[in-house]
């Protein structure tokens, strides 16, 4: 098994390089009952052993069944029962679209057997934190009770947000540092751009970005941007002394998980550890753009698939052109300049003013790069064009429609 010490950690990103421009992605919905409630730990559990029953692999963790393979698809649970869909990494967007369809013509008939619905959205728009449970894991009860102690914003994370994360190749330190930067540059664009929490306990949101809110006050110790990325020739070694100088909350040791206590991961492991121990660490830090053996851009909310495919446009095309990476780079470090806290002009004007402007340029960028692929950016140009993101139509809808309005949000087979 792969060891490392303090000296020859920067390895473990070494050896994670590659030239391969491959995307990777982890889709989270929200299940609901017919009248848009949290459905249960126990519901999905059933869900899960009938994808057993016919052929699935079964993920167990602490004894439970919390998850499903089958193929290219990990079927997994979040702590508030949110399904998560991961993928394995194509270089296509179109192969992202296929295997998504394909899931769902085989996931979806299950649910609405039972009379449930799979959602995307980005918050829990009906039933109180109160009652929504964490799943039996032991993990999240641990992390819950952390979160809670800050009297922060940890519970609504955990037990009721669902995101869209893509995850990006790094080639070398290099690449590595411009991808992190522009990522995180990027990061308040896309959380606009893709906001879709509209509703709280049946109620429309008053502000915008509410998954940037709810992270910003779950621990800000471990979200936000990563410290330092934005600067130019970041390295290896400053997310390696991140990550070595913060209390990691657990850690785990030869397998088993454990309370840090308040040391620091420097501190719990002043010598070796093995690659597994390494990067559960790095998995207990949750900034807008985290980093493992890839990138990956985690600030966007659930979204249907059109806006799936034009969020993973946006970021190939920006991410893997190195003309694109730049020119966006210097536009978005101009913006800061002019603006410094960017994310309270960007939550005051939506998709409005200087944003969108910013925005259409962007997109601009993206599609240069991605020739033929750039049909997949339709969608974020109907939002900015439109000024209004899909937290916005919801919205509007809602004034009409009550929670009906949420019906525009499930994933249903014949809008496949």
């Amino acid at each position: 098994m792969k060891r490392f010490n303090r000296n020859n950690l920067p390895q473990y990103f070494h050896e994670a390089q590659k030239p391969d421009h491959s995307l990777g992605l982890e889709i989270e919905n929200l299940l609901l009952d017919e009248e848009y409630r949290w459905v249960p730990f126990e519901v999905l559990h059933d869900i899960f052993s009938e994808l057993v029953e016919d052929g699935w692999r079964p993920v167990l963790i602490d004894g439970e069944l919390l998850g499903a393979e089958k193929g290219s698809w990990n079927l997994s649970l979040e702590p508030g029962s949110q399904l998560e869909l991961s993928l394995l990494p194509v270089e296509k967007i179109k192969h992202i679209g296929r295997e998504y369809k394909e899931f769902m013509y085989e996931l979806l008939p299950r649910l609405h057997e039972r009379e449930l619905g799979l959602y995307s959205l980005g918050y829990q728009p009906l039933t109180p934190l109160e009652n929504i449970k964490i799943i039996k894991k032991q993990r999240y009860a641990w992390m819950y009770e952390h979160f809670a102690s800050l009297g922060g914003a940890g519970h609504h994370m955990m037990k009721a947000t669902a995101a869209t994360q893509v995850s990006l190749d790094f080639s070398s330190e290099e690449d590595f540092a411009q991808k992190l930067r522009l990522t995180g540059l990027l990061s308040p664009y896309l959380s606009v751009l893709f906001d879709n929490s509209a509703l709280r306990e049946g109620k429309p949101l008053k502000e915008r970005l509410w998954r940037h809110t709810i992270w910003k006050k779950t621990d800000p110790m471990r979200s936000g941007i990563l410290p330092g990325s934005l600067e130019e020739h970041f390295t290896y070694q400053g997310v390696i002394d991140d990550i070595l100088g913060k209390d990691p909350i657990l850690y785990s040791e030869h397998g088993v998980l454990k309370l840090s206590g308040g040391k620091t991961s420097g501190e719990l492991f002043p010598q070796q550890m093995d690659i597994e121990e390494w990067e559960h660490l790095l998995s207990m830090f949750f900034y807008d753009v985290r980093v493992r053996t890839y990138l990956e851009v985690r600030m966007m909310d659930s979204l249907p698939l059109p806006l799936i495919l034009s969020a993973v446009a946006m970021l190939k095309g920006l991410i893997y052109n190195k003309e694109a990476l730049l020119d966006a780079t210097e536009l978005l470090l101009n913006d800061r300049k002019e603006t410094p806290d960017v994310v309270k002009r960007v939550m005051e004007e939506g998709l409005r003013g200087r944003t969108k402007e910013i925005l259409r340029q962007l997109i601009i960028y993206a599609g240069r790069s991605l020739e033929k692929e750039a049909k997949y950016l339709a969608g974020a140009v109907a939002l900015v064009e439109n000024e209004e993101n899909l937290s916005d139509q919801l919205k509007r809808y809602y004034q009409t429609e009550g929670l009906d309005a949420l019906k525009r949000r499930e994933v249903k087979l014949e809008f496949l």
